[in-house]
């Protein structure tokens, strides 16, 4: 028995769909999206919308039964989380068990089988993958590699494939898969961006703009008098949460209170490098070499105290977006020119309006008619 790589496909015997309102082509179809209320899966969310679907965040623990949640529902993803726990398909837990919230487990197990048999179309992804194969009762292949290699997935668990069972018309059915005996490209893909900050849409141009009180290029006294601004400033609340703007690699962490500044590489679809920069931030919760994504925390905005320790009258992210480190930051107090600048940073602005989404102009109301004349 060999495990395969977690994208596969899962056929399953079916019973009859219960009485749900039939289904209107031309609304968008409503797809559920398991996940928890730290982590919801954005990158499934903007494909689904971006596919022309509603999707709807099912987070533990639910309010309604199984079967109401799925009636109003056209199709269910599972959703990527960390490992599902052993007890569920008669193993132990190893050392290296890495278990994802209960109570997602339960919720997303039960939402499954009852997919499962009332034929709602179902698609499992990474941990909700394994949830498929666990529904029917087949095992996971326990994998605890004797030494530590980087690869982007959360888990300590496989599919089992048994050939046997592709001769029959019965159990699971293994899709074509890549094979994972070889070593395969890796890098930390940045393909979607998102605002560091916590606001309602990170996603959008239009808020993170509002943000900006300080930006690429402009004049500064501090430091070294007459040295060009490196980056933007965004306003931040106090203790403000501060994310990744996208998947990569903490490679740096550097200088001391009040410029602590954590540097992130990545790696765009296309190979590109670049690197993010945030600074002016305390309580760092990452290690050079962590793997981060855009919902992971990387510090915190300052608090009241800490702003009055530092002497300044606003509380902000100093952000840039660098396409060289090798000054390990030492250009940012020092470049006097724009040509001294654009050699090692870019102008976050003009970055982020490249990736994140415009908001639609609000309509502007019609003007009414005059009333006619008495």
């Amino acid at each position: 028995m060999s495990p395969l790589p977690a994208t596969i496909l899962l056929l399953f015997a079916c019973q009859p769909r219960p009485m749900v309102e039939p289904i209107d082509p031309l609304a968008a179809p409503k797809i559920g999206i398991t996940a928890t209320e730290r982590g919801q899966n954005s990158t499934i969310i903007e494909a689904l919308e971006r596919a022309g679907a509603a999707p709807r965040i099912l987070v533990p623990p639910l309010e309604e039964t199984p079967a109401a949640v799925l009636a109003g529902l056209d199709a269910l993803v599972l959703g990527g989380g960390a490992d599902l726990d052993p007890a569920r398909y008669r193993e132990s837990a190893h050392d290296a068990y890495n278990p994802e919230h209960d109570a997602r487990q339960v919720m997303d197990l039960d939402l499954a089988e009852a997919a499962i048999s009332w034929d709602i179309p179902l698609l499992g992804i990474c941990l909700g993958a394994q949830e498929l194969v666990v529904v029917p009762g087949s095992p996971l292949a326990d994998l605890y590699p004797q030494a530590e290699i980087l690869v982007n997935s959360l888990h300590h668990q496989a599919v089992e494939y048994h050939p046997e069972q592709d001769a029959t018309d019965e159990g699971l059915h293994a899709a074509p898969a890549q094979d994972t005996t070889t070593e395969q490209p890796w890098g930390h893909r940045c393909g979607t961006v998102y605002n560091p900050l916590v606001v309602q849409d990170r996603r959008s141009r239009a808020q993170l703009e509002t943000l900006v009180t300080s930006r690429f290029g402009d004049g500064r006294r501090s430091y070294v008098p007459g040295h060009l601004h490196a980056g933007i400033d965004l306003r931040t609340g106090w203790g403000e949460i501060i994310h990744a703007i996208c998947p990569g690699q903490v490679v740096d962490i550097h200088l001391s209170f009040p410029h602590l500044t954590v540097v992130v590489e990545h790696h765009t679809p296309d190979g590109e490098v670049f690197w993010s920069s945030y600074k002016h931030v305390a309580d760092v919760q990452v290690e050079v070499g962590d793997d981060v994504e855009e919902i992971t925390p990387i510090a915190r905005a300052f608090d009241t105290e800490e702003l009055s320790r530092a002497g300044w009258r606003s509380n902000h992210l100093h952000f840039e977006i660098r396409t060289s480190i090798e000054d390990e930051g030492t250009a940012s107090f020092t470049s006097m020119t724009m040509e001294e600048l654009t050699r090692y940073a870019a102008d976050p602005l003009v970055f982020f309006r490249g990736r994140l989404v415009a908001t639609p102009p609000t309509p502007t109301p019609a003007t009414p008619a005059p009333a006619p004349s008495p």
